[in-house]
């Protein structure tokens, strides 16, 4: 009689067990007819979605979770929450059994746990971390404290730190951690209580020390300088650690720090002198100029710090410096190593002055592209490439009107494929007066795509692109009716639909590029699957189908959940329907997985929505500094047991 209870109460957890397996083996890289019917099983269970079902999903995610099935209990926490979605009466039982996945190492399905707790009300988010918080202890309290700043809302900020100042103190080193990290992503300005973290930058873990340095340095909190020092100074302390401190004494900008740095830079730990020379640039040092000049000419052309310490310099010591990098010899010596140190110079100096802080910086730049020798070869393609990316980085109109500007300059026909490009993202119309030549210029290579040393279709792409960024109205007249007059869905059309589609005219994209990609979708086989659709998703973006894209970004997720690309995209869906939170947490997954275009970043369309929440400037702000110093960005995910 027992075992047949037991089988009354198991048997519809077995059977949709089955289901979400069938699911699971439907993955669209793989041949066979295994993924329509996963897209079936998928569908069918949402058209179920019930309290009672949420209940059995969450269950099969409790019993997958131990044991190592990852995609199971991604599958079941995704289906969870767009049932969620769809039935919004969640229970308070839904944020206990969620809570208890704390305990189990998770791997890829942590971000899926982040996202069902998300998923909740506000306050029932915080309500499900409660008894986490004061219940589990080592890991699994150390992941729950982490949790905590993913998913609590904005409004929630104040009771959040509430809740993690105990674990800031803390026995276990990873729960003080967690909390940190916690405490940062919930800390919207620099006046938020920033006392715990100057009192952890002297803390003896070093991974918790280095933590509450960086967070001191992003926020600029001065009194941490004296903490810093010491740090800087101790020859004991960890390496990673003591450049944490020199990083975060760069950031703070007080000159009393300079005397040490100048030591530090001179010492004989080569890594940590770069940083130290960096950090005299950030300071505005009086000695950073002549330094980090002797530095790059003593053997330092391949190290980026140095030039980007002259850019933090700023004023006219560090443009004068950039510039002389930047300046082209007028005969390029024959030996070629020492072609290839001025080549490296070049470069480095180029990407330098998108981060120059200076009114001349974007003229500096293109007088760069104006002092092109006639021949051909030097200098190489990846300088004028870097130069034309710089500009983009800038994102100002003077850099725009420079670069459109610089099409009617006839040496860049060589290089009509990174200006075109450069134009194409930088995301800002120029608004200047006198460009009519160029755009006319845009206007005639996306009809005709004629451009030597450029193929046809990828100069009509180009230029569509770049027209649609520079001169919308005009573009709208151009584009319009080239698309309509095409046949056969080939790439050019399928981008100038995308552009039509960014102008406000979706229907172009309904009528001729989002049938292309589903019909792609349906006859792809194997690996291309997962192309075809990261194809309709960001079609369904440009048609204003925002909900549909972010379930086709989602279902690439479920495959491949460490692909940077399906994040970010999601994350636009997500911005688009007004969901910041959501969007912000999406997108710091994305860079941790290893997204890594800054200007893309700063400049898509998709994020629009986004650019006036601080949460972003900062994130955009910590990405720029990691690349910039060339360390790692800040570790987003929750905590795991070393492998």
């Amino acid at each position: 009689m027992r075992l047949h209870v037991l089988h009354l109460l198991y048997a519809p957890e077995g059977e949709l067990e089955r289901r979400l397996r069938r699911i699971v083996d439907g993955r669209p890289h793989q041949p066979g007819a295994s993924y329509p019917l996963a897209l079936r099983s998928y569908q069918d269970l949402l058209g179920e979605a019930s309290p009672v079902l949420r209940d059995q999903l969450l269950r099969v995610a409790r019993r997958a979770a131990p044991r190592g099935q990852e995609r199971l209990t991604i599958v079941a926490l995704e289906l969870w929450r767009a049932c969620l979605l769809s039935d919004p009466s969640p229970r308070v039982r839904d944020g206990q059994l969620l809570g208890e996945l704390f305990n189990f190492e998770l791997g890829a399905a942590a971000d899926s746990l982040l996202d069902a707790l998300a998923a909740l009300p506000p306050k029932q988010r915080l309500a499900a971390l409660r008894t986490p918080l004061s219940r589990l202890e080592g890991l699994p309290l150390a992941r729950a404290a982490q949790a905590l700043g993913e998913v609590a809302a904005v409004e929630q900020a104040a009771e959040g730190r509430a809740l993690l100042t105990p674990l800031l103190r803390a026995r276990d080193p990873r729960v003080r951690l967690g909390a940190l990290r916690s405490w940062g992503l919930l800390a919207h300005q620099a006046a938020d209580d920033s006392l715990p973290i100057v009192r952890l930058t002297l803390d003896q873990d070093a991974a918790v020390a280095r933590e509450a340095l960086r967070q001191a340095g992003d926020w600029r909190l001065r009194v941490a300088r004296e903490a810093a020092e010491r740090v800087a100074n101790d020859a004991r302390r960890p390496r990673s650690l003591r450049e944490e401190a020199v990083r975060t004494l760069g950031l703070l900008g007080e000159p009393v720090s300079g005397k040490l740095l100048l030591t530090l830079s001179q010492g004989q730990d080569r890594e940590l002198a770069l940083l130290a020379s960096w950090a005299l640039g950030a300071l505005r040092s009086p000695e950073a100029a002549r330094l980090l000049s002797q530095q790059i000419r003593q053997g330092g052309a391949a190290e980026p710090l140095l030039f980007n310490g002259l850019a933090r310099l700023g004023g006219d010591a560090g443009r004068d410096a950039l510039r002389a990098f930047q300046r082209l010899p007028e005969q390029v010596p024959g030996d070629e190593d020492q072609r290839s140190l001025v080549e490296e110079r070049v470069q480095r100096a180029l990407a330098a002055g998108a981060r120059l802080d200076h009114p001349q910086a974007a003229a500096d730049l293109c007088a760069f592209l104006e002092q092109l020798p006639r021949r051909r070869g030097y200098p190489s393609e990846r300088s004028y490439e870097v130069a034309c990316e710089a500009l983009a980085e800038r994102g100002d109109s003077e850099a725009a009107a420079l670069l459109l500007g610089h099409l009617e300059t006839p040496s860049t026909h060589f290089y009509l494929d990174e200006l075109l490009e450069g134009v194409a993202r930088l995301g800002l119309p120029s608004g200047e007066v006198g460009q009519e030549r160029a755009l006319e210029r845009l206007a005639e290579l996306s009809r005709h795509g004629q451009a030597r040393g450029l193929g046809t279709n990828r100069a009509r792409q180009l230029a569509a692109r770049a027209l649609t960024r520079a001169a919308p109205a005009m573009a709208r007249g151009v584009l319009a009716p080239q698309v309509t007059s095409m046949r056969g869905g080939n790439e050019v059309q399928h981008t100038m639909a995308r552009c039509l589609g960014l102008l406000g005219r979706r229907e172009f994209v309904l009528e001729r590029a989002l049938p292309v990609s589903r019909r792609r979708l349906r006859d792809a086989r194997g690996p291309e699957r997962v192309t075809a659709l990261n194809e309709v998703g960001i079609d369904q973006l440009y048609a204003g189908q925002f909900a549909e894209a972010l379930v086709d970004f989602q279902r690439i997720r479920w495959v491949k959940p460490n692909e940077w690309y399906a994040a970010f995209n999601s994350a636009c869906a997500l911005a688009h329907l007004g969901r910041k939170d959501d969007a912000l947490r999406l997108l710091r997954r994305a860079i941790r997985f290893g997204s890594k275009d800054i200007t893309h970043l700063r400049f898509d369309h998709d994020l629009a929505s986004l650019r006036d929440d601080p949460r972003f400037a900062r994130l955009v702000a910590q990405v720029r500094l990691a690349r910039e110093t060339n360390f790692a960005i800040p570790v987003w995910a929750l905590p795991a047991e070393p492998q």
